[in-house]
């Protein structure tokens, strides 16, 4: 008898613990790219997914007139196989590319 509820007090703990650690906040785990994280404010993107957003209190349509679109790049930086050639690397960044200026332009 005294094994059995030493054996139910353990699977209690593990329980406990297990139920505890699913239930606590994920750590926020940053790149480091900006010096202050304080700012951003939850949001959800497109699907309705969750995301940290900061938009500058200084943001006005009225201030500006043109945005600037660099050239799509592959991050990693992709190299050609023998399935897929530069050619078609090259054609995929320019329809990105060109997809995201139509896109921001409308």
């Amino acid at each position: 008898m005294k094994t059995y509820k030493s054996v139910l007090t353990s699977l209690a703990i593990v329980i406990f613990i297990t139920l505890t650690g699913c239930a606590s906040q994920p750590t926020e785990h940053y790149s480091g790219f900006l010096n202050d994280y304080v700012q951003l404010k939850p949001c959800k993107d497109a699907k309705g997914g969750p995301i940290m957003v900061w938009v500058s209190p200084d943001l006005t349509s009225g201030k500006y007139h043109t945005v600037i679109i660099d050239p799509v790049v592959f991050y990693p930086a992709a190299a050609p196989t023998k399935d897929v050639d530069a050619a078609t690397l090259s054609q995929i960044q320019a329809y990105y590319t060109d997809e995201l200026r139509q896109k921001i332009g409308a």
